[in-house]
């Protein structure tokens, strides 16, 4: 095939996939619901909806919470990230719809997976009389045919309060969480189970309801294991009936390709890099360190696909000042429907001549 012809045939390509060539946003993670602690939405405690994250960060999200039976409907009023279940809720599955809007007047929705069903609200144990209020009064004998009094029955007993895990679940206890990681990479998780459980299994169980670890309890009840961050919220280990929740915060990560490492005034000065996980049209800033003020921004840009960036900014000539070292980092500011948490790369250091 001749140069000619190959430039044709590219042509063509191109041109039957012109309304194609900007793809639609999709979700780079799914939006998904955190029900806080104990891993399952309870009636009148509040849950939380992520928006997930998008392949081009939208400039707005909204919110419609469902609830699914054989079909999902929507929960009127319910719009915003947050939702408390009420009674109505209560024995069915929740579901999040999330929809991105772009400035160009496009959106696209997705949805979070169904959560488990909603439970009924956590026993609350009866208020005590105030001391204001008097005890009720005793019932006041019934005569018997021959005048004399009938025995007063006594009251029953109080019934014990219900136990939040029962007896035959054991109980569970955090000892740490490193509960910052890095996008993808791996966190620790550990903890006690009952003593002489050798061998009992632990669930460690992210916002989103997956299972993203597991331990087994060796011969004193502690148990360890680690687990790929991904999801920030409430993550939850759970053995039998009993649970021990614990937050997670996760960051993305930054990763630089290539920084201008001396530059003559005046010059520019350049960052390349990348952020995990690979989206475009969020926010990155090119810091600098200021030794009055501590870190500053210089310069904010938007990544590019796959999360791609590069930042520049030139350093003007200053009169009477000598060469001396400019420290640098690129950061990943919170943005609209971003649910990471900020974070910045390894400091680079550049000589200005």
């Amino acid at each position: 095939m001749t140069g000619a012809v190959r430039a044709v045939a590219a042509a063509a390509v191109l041109a039957g996939t012109g309304a194609s060539a900007v793809a639609a946003p999709t979700p780079v993670v799914s939006p998904y619901i955190d029900p806080g602690d104990g891993g399952v939405p309870r009636v009148g405690s509040p849950a939380r909806g992520y928006a997930g994250v998008w392949s081009d960060v939208p400039s707005s999200v909204a919110y419609a919470w469902e609830r699914c039976r054989a079909s999902c409907e929507a929960i009127p009023g319910a719009s915003g990230a947050d939702y408390t279940p009420t009674a109505a809720d209560g024995g069915v599955a929740l579901r999040l719809r999330v929809t991105a809007r772009y400035p160009s007047s496009a959106s696209a929705t997705a949805y979070s997976q169904e959560s488990a069903p909603v439970a009924p609200a956590a026993p609350s144990e009866a208020p005590a009389p105030r001391s204001d209020q008097a005890a009720p009064a005793p019932p006041a004998p019934t005569p018997t045919p021959d005048g004399r009094a009938a025995p007063v029955p006594s009251p029953p007993a109080a019934a014990a309060p219900p136990s939040a895990v029962p007896a035959s679940a054991g109980w569970l206890r955090m000892r740490t969480a490193r509960r910052t990681g890095g996008y993808g990479r791996r966190i620790v998780v550990a903890g006690f189970v009952d003593q002489g459980a050798a061998g009992r299994t632990i669930d460690v169980i992210d916002p989103s309801g997956t299972l993203v670890g597991r331990a087994r309890a060796a011969a004193d009840g502690s148990f360890r294991t680690s687990a790929a961050a991904f999801l920030p919220g409430t993550w939850t280990a759970r053995t039998g009936a009993a649970t021990a929740s614990f937050p997670v915060s996760v960051r993305p990560r930054v990763t630089l390709a290539r920084v201008t490492r001396a530059v003559r005034r005046p010059g520019v000065v350049a960052v390349t890099g990348r952020i995990a996980p690979g989206v475009s049209g969020k926010f990155v800033e090119l810091q600098y360190l200021d030794p009055r003020r501590g870190w500053r921004a210089w310069r904010r840009v938007r990544t590019g696909p796959g999360g791609r960036f590069r930042v520049a900014r030139v350093l003007a000539r200053t009169p009477g000042v000598d060469p001396f070292t400019l420290r640098l980092r690129v950061g990943v500011p919170v943005d609209v429907g971003w649910i990471f948490a900020p974070a910045v790369s390894p400091v680079r250091a550049v000589r200005a001549r």
